[in-house]
């Protein structure tokens, strides 16, 4: 029901076309003398970007709506009340996964750093969607690679998240800050190292020059959470980057510390077992004094055999 309602507003401000129009913003923020917006049209586009109505953005656009309008909605449930938030339609697009329409919005130049009620700006949101042709083009519209909302959450760290290598790729060659952090402390090596897929991403990092042994706000290091996740590729990767596997978090947990923590939930995982014997090859050829061979002996090999 509301999504109609939402749809027959959208019809009537194409078939009224009403007047009001405002001067145009480029992307750096100078004032188009050539180009004038009719603000009426912004709500319209932010829903049709948000529903995917590809061809309702551009009749909208070709009326001149303004592509990088900050539109206010206003809610009301029963639990917190009347509430309101803001969208923009490139934002609404990317989060929606309409790409073709987010790229039909740059193109019309929609403010490549524009953010909305969530602090969320359309680099962050397209490298954390995995879309790196729509990161290439923000980058071309001046999106500012180092940018952090309220979050932190600088593009490259979404993007490591997402495991997209090609626009892990396209955030270095911009200048991304390898070693930057987000609100918990994680940098962009820290959260690949939490998925299997995402070596290649890893590597990536690495060559950048990524500081293989940062720890986030608890102490936690990228060997850490490979060593969680059971992450026995990027495990080596870390450790071939001479990942110091003594380093302890705040809860006193080593890597494999956090190792034997899941073992009693996944022990017969794979990437458990290769992490396991990855790890007792590194403690015996450093002659680690700090991991007992009783505890190596009692209650890993076990698993291991």
């Amino acid at each position: 029901m509301k999504k109609n309602i939402q749809r027959l507003v959208i019809m009537l401000v194409l078939l009224v076309g009403v007047a009001g129009q405002s001067e145009g913003m480029l992307p750096d923020g100078k004032v188009n003398d050539e180009q004038k917006f009719d603000e009426s049209l912004s709500p319209a586009l932010v829903v049709a970007a948000k529903d995917g109505e590809l061809t309702v953005v551009q009749n909208l656009l070709s009326q001149r709506a303004n592509p990088s309008a900050r539109v206010k909605f206003y809610t009301h449930d029963f639990i917190s009340g009347d509430s309101s938030y803001v969208d923009t339609a490139l934002n609404c697009a990317l989060i929606s996964g309409h790409e073709e329409i987010a790229q039909l919005l740059i193109a019309a130049r929609a403010c490549a750093n524009q953010l909305d009620s969530r602090n969320a700006a359309p680099l962050a949101i397209a490298s954390a969607r995995g879309f790196p042709d729509l990161v290439k083009l923000l980058l071309a519209a001046k999106a500012l690679v180092n940018a952090c909302a309220s979050n932190r959450e600088p593009a490259l760290r979404c993007a490591s998240a997402k495991g997209c290598a090609e626009s892990v790729q396209l955030l270095l060659a911009a200048n991304a800050l390898v070693n930057a952090q987000d609100y918990n402390g994680d940098t962009a090596l820290i959260t690949a190292s939490d998925y299997p897929k995402n070596t290649d991403v890893v590597k990536l990092l690495l060559a950048a020059k990524a500081l293989v042994n940062m720890q986030e706000n608890h102490g936690t290091t990228a060997l850490m959470r490979a060593c969680f996740f059971g992450c026995a590729e990027t495990a080596q990767v870390l450790m071939s980057a001479r990942a110091d596997i003594t380093l302890k978090n705040e809860y006193g947990e080593d890597a494999l510390g956090e190792v034997r923590r899941e073992f009693g939930y996944r022990a017969g995982e794979k990437g458990y077992i290769d992490m396991v014997r990855l790890l007792i090859m590194a403690i015996v050829e450093s002659e680690w004094e700090a991991c007992p061979l009783e505890v190596i002996k009692e209650e890993i090999i076990p698993f291991v055999e």
